[in-house]
């Protein structure tokens, strides 16, 4: 158990007295050492409990491994379910040494297939022969159940031999069916041999197929060889071209260098008329722009023009309704005058003097406040004038002055 991995020590003594527990343990352990998948009830405690547990263990062994255990052993748990445990231990034990001999085989030598023939034909046989059993044991398990029936009754007319009975038929019997025997191991025989027949020729094909193959593989590695010498001649090629293109390259190189060294006469004039086209294209491109401005400031002063005007106008508007009011002040002002204490005199009479006076003196304030008004105006506008006019002026002047440069640097 120690080789086979399991971690706990077990000895004899665990065992002298019943010990389900220990067993139960030790079954599970291969069951799932066998199949980890299995649906096994792990519950112990009470006795159906157990005896539910054996049974799946005897159906997962006798299914799994064709193993007969005997349940009423290891159910005792004792000294006694010694031998049913080894019976799975040696299973386990010995494929674990057909594993570890199967490792130990050298796989990294060559193989030389053409000195084994006759082992892989041998082993071809074998592999047949373990198939074709495999099928009839199949067969036979299946046919177990009308098989166990013809046992019993075979028993039963060996009970009836031994007690004495007719022997005569019973002998009959024996004859018909060894002769039934016969007939049927001769068919199977016949069957077998049919089967050996075409087992040859099939294996006659497959050494012509192999042959053909192995052909084949020799003529493919032929082609192979042939794709690679001509591929090393096509390299040889294609450097050489190589070669050839980078010497010319640096021929072709060192021409440019000699040509860009010697510069015609037509390349002078071209820059130098390049260099002239730039100054020409300079001074038309500050032309149009100082037009633009011109423009742009032309556009301005109208608007300011357009707002004085406007201004004018609302002025004016003004002072005829400030006029028209101080007529009607005038025109209606005589009820006013007669409650004045200043216009009348010592006697508490109208002095028709001082009206006038006081008429008078009022009209010309008022006419001395309307001229201080437009004459201010007048002012604001002939500075506003007077300075669009300067800025004109100095715009011209400089709008002549840039012309005056632009045809000098022309000139």
């Amino acid at each position: 158990m120690r080789s086979l991995g399991y971690q706990r020590t077990i000895s004899i003594e665990n065992f002298r007295n019943p010990n389900f527990s220990l067993v139960a343990e030790i079954l599970y352990w291969f069951i799932q050492r066998f199949d980890p998948k299995a649906d096994i009830p792990d519950d112990i405690q009470d006795d159906k409990d157990r005896v539910e547990f054996m049974c799946a263990v005897g159906r997962f062994f006798y299914s799994n491994l064709k193993i007969q255990l005997n349940l009423k052993k290891l159910y005792t748990a004792n000294n006694s379910c010694l031998p049913e445990l080894l019976k799975i231990a040696e299973i386990f034990y010995n494929a674990k040494n057909t594993i570890v001999n199967s490792n130990d085989i050298d796989f990294t030598g060559e193989l030389d297939i053409s000195s084994k023939n006759k082992e892989i034909k041998e082993l071809r046989e074998l592999s047949s022969s373990i198939v074709d059993t495999g099928i009839g044991l199949l067969d036979l398990l299946e046919k177990e159940k009308v098989l166990k029936s013809q046992r019993e009754k075979a028993l039963e007319f060996l009970d009836n031999l031994t007690r004495g009975g007719d022997s005569v038929k019973e002998k009959e019997q024996i004859k018909n069916r060894v002769v039934s025997i016969l007939d049927n191991q001769d068919k199977t025989l016949e069957q077998l041999d049919t089967h050996i027949s075409q087992l040859k020729q099939k294996e006659s094909q497959l050494d012509e197929e192999i042959k053909l193959k192995s052909i084949e593989s020799e003529r493919a590695e032929k082609r192979l060889e042939g794709l690679k010498e001509s591929g090393k001649q096509k390299e040889s090629q294609l450097d050489e071209e190589i070669k050839l293109k980078s010497i010319e390259s640096e021929r072709a190189e060192k021409r440019l260098e000699g040509l860009i060294g010697v510069r015609p006469k037509v390349d002078s004039e071209q820059i130098q008329l390049e260099s002239e086209l730039q100054h020409i294209y300079r001074i038309y491109v500050e032309k149009v722009r100082n037009h633009d401005y011109m423009e742009q400031k032309l556009e301005e002063f109208n608007m300011i023009q357009s707002l004085k005007e406007r201004i004018d106008l609302s002025e004016m508007e003004k002072i005829k309704h400030l006029n028209q009011e101080a007529k009607k002040q005038l025109i209606f002002g005589d009820n006013e005058r007669m409650t004045n204490d200043d216009e009348l005199d010592g006697e508490g009479n109208y002095d028709y003097k001082k009206v006038e006076l006081n008429n008078r003196m009022k009209n010309n304030n008022r006419e001395q406040s309307n001229n201080t008004r437009t004459n201010n105006r007048g002012a604001k506008q002939d500075q506003l004038n007077d300075e669009d006019d300067d800025a004109f002026g100095e715009e011209e002047e400089e709008g002549d002055a840039d012309d005056d440069e632009d045809d000098d640097a022309f000139g």
